[in-house]
């Protein structure tokens, strides 16, 4: 995880620097090629990167194992495991949103979804607090839905069962705590705004 950090923070910096906007094409790929050799051969990066520009690919590389036991190599295929950087994306889009006039992030939970199955909770807290981890909305949702399996969770609203009868674990904005739950509550609200699939 900290590795796939350290690149996007990389990549966010050269995409950023006004240095890179003027760096030639070549020269550029030869500097991410470089550093990531680097990183690779210090154990310190393993995935899959790519560098578009004005919709084209410019640089295109696997590097490292997908699976080290049966040394199978990583390639431009490779699903990744994203954990929590998706909750980026989220807050990204739940920004887009708000700036396009679907919602008000300092609005209630409830205001933004009338019919959110917990209203003594949605009435509580607001967008932002969801998006701070300051909401108090707590639960499992790695855990096994009730009469079913695991396996059983596979789109976003099946994990709302999981949590939506807990009880607020705190004051709203008293405190921060980090809440998995509270980002599937967000990941709902987008599709529920957009009208699309979270995942796509």
């Amino acid at each position: 995880m900290r590795s796939s950090i350290r690149l996007l923070a990389l990549a966010g910096l050269l995409a950023a620097a006004p240095a890179a906007a003027q760096t030639p094409e070549a020269e550029l790929v030869s500097h991410i090629t470089k550093t990531l050799d680097s990183l690779v051969a210090a154990g310190q990066f393993s995935g899959a990167v790519l560098l578009a520009k004005g919709g084209v690919t410019v640089f295109e590389r696997a590097y490292g194992l997908a699976d080290r036991e049966a040394r199978i190599p990583n390639t431009i295929e490779t699903a990744f495991n994203l954990g929590s950087i998706n909750k980026f994306f989220t807050m990204i889009a739940i920004r887009q949103l708000a700036d396009a006039g679907k919602l008000d992030v300092d609005s209630t939970l409830a205001r933004a979804w009338p019919d959110y199955p917990n209203q003594a909770v949605a009435r509580r807290i607001t967008i932002r607090q969801l998006l701070q981890h300051r909401s108090g909305i707590g639960g499992n949702i790695f855990g096994v839905p009730a009469g079913g399996k695991r396996s059983d969770v596979r789109r976003l609203a099946d994990y709302l069962p999981l949590f939506i009868n807990e009880p607020l674990q705190f004051e709203p904005g008293s405190r921060s705590q980090y809440s998995n739950a509270g980002y599937v509550v967000l990941g709902l609200l987008i599709e529920r705004l957009s009208g699309g699939n979270y995942y796509d």
